[in-house]
């Protein structure tokens, strides 16, 4: 009787101590997706501020596609309003998407491309966009690390136990359209 109520003990203990790891390394885990999300975000924030100075240069010159600016500063309103992760994600891609459409088309106009300021506006935004794409990998990386590790055995035993869930990815749509062959 005292030996399986020592073995039940001793099963007990290793248990525990097996939740208690798992739960400290998913948190470390976590940890790190949250701070990548915070430095995503405040790149995010960052062009989001850039393009409102952008549109309004823009807009200043006698620009013949206006529908494009009235959609970026549709978008760049519903990524302020975007409450989660998945909003924020869509709402981004939109603006990346409008914004290669609108550095396309300000190309040709030869106002825009001789004006110096926006010539730097232009600029900065696009190393904000590069550096939005290099948070975005980093996020990314740390979220397939994280879903990795909740879901191989016998992590995702206790995931289940502990009701720990994936985390999206933040994947631009052209790359899905790609993997799908779409």
């Amino acid at each position: 009787m005292q030996y399986i109520i020592g073995t039940l003990l001793v099963l007990i203990i290793v248990i525990a101590g097996w939740l208690i790891c798992f739960y400290s390394k998913m948190a470390n885990k976590k940890i790190l997706v949250e701070d990548s999300w915070i430095q995503l975000n405040l790149q995010l924030r960052k062009r989001n501020d850039l393009i409102l100075e952008y549109v309004d240069m823009v807009f200043g010159f006698k620009f013949y596609k206006q529908e494009i600016l009235i959609q970026i500063i549709q978008a760049r309103i519903n990524l302020m309003d975007a409450k989660t992760a998945i909003d924020i994600m869509k709402s981004s891609h939109e603006i990346s998407r409008l914004l290669e459409r609108l550095f396309t088309v300000s190309e040709q106009c030869l106002e825009l491309k001789t004006e110096a300021s926006f010539i730097l506006l232009e600029q900065q935004l696009k190393e904000l966009e590069e550096k939005v794409e290099v948070c975005r990998y980093i996020y990314n990386d740390t979220v397939f690390s994280y879903n990795k590790f909740v879901n191989i055995f016998p992590n995702n035993v206790c995931g289940m136990i502990l009701g720990v869930e994936e985390l999206p990815l933040f994947q631009e749509e052209r790359s899905q359209m790609q993997e799908t062959g779409k």
